[in-house]
């Protein structure tokens, strides 16, 4: 069986940004994220996948505004849950190459280097035969990131931002992999699958068409409720 990565081309959060560019307010966004989120030493697993996709989109958010602090902040809880989860010496060590390459102002590279290090990690998820925490991983970093990008767009409505919430087949397919979680790794995976496919329904419009602002706000809404859903994880190992 194939893995989420494997049978379907993901992009990366830093993808939908780069087509955001100049239309989005990138340090409004960054100042929506809040504060950095901290480690639960007693989380499960797939409680940790899901900071994990949190932490992902927040550090392609940071990046592309420039906040070297908030870069820096939340890497360290990216690292730290990367090795709760068993990523490799090597992992970590691309990690950490993306803050030494905010420290120097290098922002081209350690945006690439943040969308190999992202790749690498759900990859190596996959090869440990925890390809279920990489489905939570990618949901929950797909859904901070286009939640957050959709309550920009519904505060600061433009017919034609609103197409970069065109995006169906992937929430489709996001929705059919948290489907299939194993019972029990998320308490709430059908409210959460139920949300992702709300979305794809919402933003399957005509490829010329904009996505009404309507639409765009419950757009934000099931994003969130689908994020929260995903939480929904027992806090034990």
């Amino acid at each position: 069986m194939k893995s989420a990565q494997e049978s379907f081309s993901l992009p990366t959060p830093g993808e939908m940004l780069r087509a955001a560019d100049g239309k989005i307010d990138m340090k409004k966004l960054t100042a929506s994220l809040g504060e950095t989120p901290q480690i639960d030493a007693n989380a499960s697993d797939a409680a940790s996948a899901h900071l994990l996709g949190i932490c992902l989109a927040d550090g392609f958010v940071s990046l592309y505004a420039k906040d070297a602090a908030k870069v820096k902040a939340n890497g360290k809880v990216l690292l730290d849950i990367a090795k709760q989860l068993g990523a490799d010496e090597l992992i970590t060590a691309e990690g950490k190459n993306i803050g030494t390459l905010v420290s120097s102002e290098n922002w081209a590279d350690a945006f690439t280097s943040a969308d190999t290090f992202r790749t690498h990690l759900l990859q190596s998820l996959v090869r440990d035969g925890d390809k279920d925490l990489a489905t939570i991983a990618s949901a929950s970093g797909w859904l901070r990131g286009f939640g957050l990008a959709a309550a920009e767009i519904a505060q600061s409505y433009q017919g034609e931002t609103s197409r970069l919430l065109r995006q169906p087949e992937l929430a489709k397919h996001l929705a059919d992999r948290v489907r299939k979680l194993p019972d029990g790794v998320i308490v709430d995976s059908a409210k959460a699958a139920d949300c992702l496919q709300q979305i794809a329904t919402l933003c399957a419009v005509k490829q010329d068409a904009d996505i009404s602002k309507e639409s765009v706000e419950k757009i934000t809404a099931a994003a969130k409720e689908g994020l929260a859903a995903l939480a929904g994880t027992p806090n034990k190992k």
